[in-house]
């Protein structure tokens, strides 16, 4: 198939999920729209890249394309199915995950079809916790009404988001233009082993000049054990603490004061999460090593940054406090 045949390219990154990829690429059947289902097999142990191919030989008619490679990780394996793309769009997909099919299509054919002069096109995406069976929409539900449909700069979709608490990291309620990823030279960040989708949607939205905004549900985000948020507590706080330094260092030069001060107020916020999950992972020793760097970041470039003055009286409070800003999460290690 041809580049310009492809209007649309899904990547699904797969590690283990027999249980769930089925349903995962089923629900991309039917589309009725040119596309390419990428699905990269990162290692898996199980039967899913036999799953994967048994679906392969009985859908024909969709354009499905398999890569088996040794476990790189979802960041880097997402890298390579965006390499490997051909679609004017890119939709990053959980392999646990799916779409609703119909919700999808629909706005597909509303948008990428007839419209595609814009970077980005967001909706929304619905939560199921496998557990409860509980199903509900997420914080991308907020979006204020008079903003759907709305063309917005990445600074400005930035500040709306921040300030009706609206913003959503997840992947899968966005469409990429791929010219756009490739003229900013946008990837996953490969040594950020998890939360890599968050600084990947600041890295966009700090350059994205059209995000067009959507009332559709892109898809179903699948809460289980044993996923990605669920696991590694502690090593999570490593990689959120991780993710501050990278923040830190690649935009203390941002010479846009807007771009500048909404990146480091969400490295704050960071930084409070990463030494909250320290406590509540009985982690001291590593939140003084990540209270120590906050401090020396606070210092230089943070407190300097805009934000919501009871906001700024908190992180001054953390500063002077340490592990004591955190008493009732100290209290209820001691019980």
């Amino acid at each position: 198939m041809g580049n310009k045949e492809v209007k649309l390219s899904v990547v699904i990154p797969v590690y283990n999920v027999e249980k769930y990829i089925e349903k995962c690429l089923g629900s991309l059947c039917g589309l009725e729209i040119a596309n390419e289902i990428i699905v990269i097999n990162d290692g898996s142990s199980d039967n899913s890249l036999e799953i994967i191919k048994k679906f392969k030989n009985e859908h024909e008619n969709e354009n499905i394309i398999i890569i088996n490679q040794e476990n790189k990780g979802i960041s880097k394996t997402r890298n390579v199915g965006l390499r490997e793309s051909k679609g004017e769009f890119i939709f990053f997909l959980d392999s646990d995950d799916w779409v609703e099919t119909e919700s999808f299509k629909k706005m597909l054919k509303e948008n990428i079809e007839k419209d595609t002069d814009v970077d980005i096109i967001v909706g929304k995406e619905t939560r199921y916790d496998e557990n409860s069976g509980e199903t509900w929409v997420g914080a991308d539900a907020r979006t204020p009404k008079e903003l759907i449909g709305k063309i917005l700069t990445g600074r400005e979709y930035f500040k709306k988001g921040i300030e009706h608490k609206f913003l959503s990291v997840r992947v899968g309620i966005y469409l990429y233009k791929k010219e756009f990823l490739e003229k900013n030279n946008i990837e996953f960040i490969e040594e950020i082993g998890t939360h890599e989708d968050e600084l990947f949607l600041i890295n966009i939205l700090s350059k994205a000049q059209k995000i067009k905004i959507v009332d559709d549900i892109f898809g179903v985000y699948l809460a289980r054990e044993g996923s990605t948020l669920t696991t590694s507590y502690d090593k999570q706080t490593e990689d959120v603490f991780e993710n501050c330094k990278y923040l830190v260092q690649k935009y203390k030069t941002e010479k846009d004061e807007l771009i500048k001060a909404l990146v480091f107020y969400r490295t704050k916020r960071f930084y409070k999460n990463a030494m909250k999950r320290a406590i509540e992972c009985d982690r001291i020793d590593l939140f003084y090593k990540i209270h120590k760097e906050f401090k020396k970041d606070f210092r230089e470039t943070l407190k300097y940054t805009h934000a919501k003055n009871f906001e700024n009286i908190n992180f001054y409070l953390l500063y002077f406090l340490g592990k004591y800003f955190f008493i009732k999460e100290l209290i209820k290690k001691k019980k």
